[in-house]
């Protein structure tokens, strides 16, 4: 008897412990004691919608991060290398082609070309933070792995299905969101703030002036000044 009581101990003990495993990890135990591992797990699904990238290979993990990092690196470059295209380009209009026609055709073609440079600026900022993301051990946006085509278009097709902080270390979690956030600086970049930021935010300043008394007109002014500073000097904050 005393034999036994010791077995039901341990025997308790061990259900005690995959038990706690399962909480953990989702396992469950079988009425005989055998872990039995979910389905959704085996397959690779991520909560909702039974596809991800838990299903693929180390390889394609670490090829998919080193793309996603490599175009965050050198997207700055690229803009950077736009910028100053589009600077040369208008400084050389203004010394030979004076004003006219061809002037007005000049310039139109570049800004033209600079707001293709800021799309393809913009998607490779989308793109790198959603192979980041997705290598770092995020979900896709659809059904089947990332080595299948319906993963990879059902993952540009839903930018809103974000990271799962629980499933990242937070330092990572915390760099994803910091990129993230650093969008809005496309807001400031040329050619959309000639073209809309700068012209909404100078009517929006004009009606807060005018229609809030007393500190309307001086808080419109600074936010105003503060946009222009931060335009003019957005590349510092480039990462």
């Amino acid at each position: 008897p005393g034999e036994r009581g010791v077995e039901c101990i341990v025997e308790e003990e061990r259900l005690r412990r995959l038990s706690y495993v399962g909480r953990r990890t989702g396992r469950r135990t079988c009425p005989g004691g055998t872990p039995v591992v979910p389905k959704s797990r085996m397959s690779g699904g991520c909560g909702g919608g039974g596809g991800g990238w838990t299903n693929v290979s180390a390889t394609t993990r670490l090829a998919a991060l080193t793309a996603g990092e490599l175009l965050h690196v050198y997207r700055p470059l690229y803009w950077t290398t736009a910028e100053r295209n589009h600077a040369a380009h208008d400084l050389d209009a203004l010394r030979h082609g004076g004003g006219g026609l061809a002037a007005s055709t000049g310039a139109r073609s570049g800004r033209m070309e600079l707001l293709k440079s800021w799309i393809v600026s913009l998607a490779m900022d989308v793109l790198s933070h959603r192979l980041t993301l997705a290598a770092a051990g995020g979900c896709g946006g659809g059904g089947g792995g990332v080595d299948t085509p319906s993963g990879i278009i059902g993952m540009l097709k839903h930018p809103n299905n974000d990271v799962n902080t629980a499933r990242l270390p937070p330092a990572t979690a915390e760099e994803l969101k910091r990129r993230k956030m650093r969008w809005m600086l496309y807001l400031l970049r040329c050619p959309v703030w000639d073209v809309m930021t700068r012209p909404v935010a100078g009517g929006l300043a004009d009606v807060v002036g005018r229609f809030v008394p007393l500190l309307g007109r001086p808080v419109a002014n600074y936010v105003m000044d503060l946009l222009v500073y931060w335009q003019r000097h957005h590349f510092m904050l480039e990462g």
